[in-house]
């Protein structure tokens, strides 16, 4: 992206959220695709950033499930979307 320090970046809601989802498709940017820039660090550094941000996502993931209470899958399902969205 043009910089000497690693990004992380969601192209649907950054570099192509001007586009409709439907054409954000046709140009090959799924909803759930992150790009990764790599800039000049040591790589060990970036490794090391990289697994704790995805440790905290997964932590975050799973705080957001809920234990099956007699619900079907579809309503657990959109329940966490709604949890989900209120943190943005």
């Amino acid at each position: 992206m043009g910089d000497l320090r690693t990004h992380v970046l969601h192209p649907a809601s950054m570099t192509h959220r001007q586009l409709s989802e439907e054409d954000q498709i046709k140009a090959g940017i799924r909803p759930e695709m992150v790009r990764l820039s790599v800039g000049i660090e040591k790589a060990e550094d970036i490794i090391a950033d990289l697994e704790q941000a995805l440790a905290q996502a997964l932590d975050a993931a799973a705080s957001c499930e809920t234990p099956d209470a007699g619900t079907s899958a579809d309503s657990g399902r959109n329940a966490s979307s709604a949890d989900n969205g209120k943190g943005r």
